[in-house]
């Protein structure tokens, strides 16, 4: 908190999750500049992985349950309604362009996506953003964001892999990444 340091020049931010209490004086300190430089990098391209809170963060703003409207950072056109009941489980998403992507998902936060941000996959089962809609997480420019936790990238190498490989195009140009054996990750 308080730490005033641009994201230019970074290959892939990651904003990880975190409680929901916390957000509110995060967002305080976010909102003294860092939120600007935040949603500038976005703009610019630089790759975002961002799990949980971290993604909701990125929102425009959170509805809670006691009524009042937390602002968030703005970055992503989507916002947040705080239920009482908590989404806890695993729970699988086909993820375009990769396939099957499994996770654990444990928030009371209920995402909806607005114009121009598409969903990081469809549910196959469990709740994902907000039980209804069938989609999980953000996509928008080169931003991953996921309710995702579990842990979601050693447990789903193609979505780690498409993530690294975005951030080195953006930074070197077309690349192709040599084939791992991920029999481990995928048994």
């Amino acid at each position: 908190i308080g730490e005033q340091r641009s994201l230019r020049g970074f290959d892939i931010v990651f904003i990880g999750g975190g409680q929901e209490l916390g957000q509110e004086a995060m967002m305080q300190d976010l909102q003294r500049g860092r939120a600007e430089d935040i949603r500038a990098a976005v703009e610019e391209g630089t790759v975002f992985l961002a799990i949980g809170t971290g993604m909701e963060i990125l929102c425009s703003y959170r509805e809670c349950t006691d009524g009042s409207r937390m602002e968030l950072i703005g970055a992503v056109d989507a916002w947040v309604k705080d239920e009482k009941e908590r989404i806890v489980g695993n729970y699988v998403f086909e993820c375009e362009g990769i396939g099957t992507v499994v996770a654990f998902e444990n928030h009371n936060g209920r995402l909806h996506p607005g114009e121009g941000v598409k969903p990081l996959g469809s549910i196959i089962h469990g709740s994902g953003n907000n039980g209804v809609d069938g989609g999980e997480g953000l996509r928008y420019k080169n931003v991953f964001a996921s309710y995702g936790h579990g842990p979601l990238l050693p447990k789903n190498p193609a979505l780690c892999d498409m993530i690294l490989k975005t951030a080195l195009e953006k930074k070197y140009g077309p690349v192709q990444l040599a084939a791992l054996d991920d029999s481990m990750e995928q048994a």
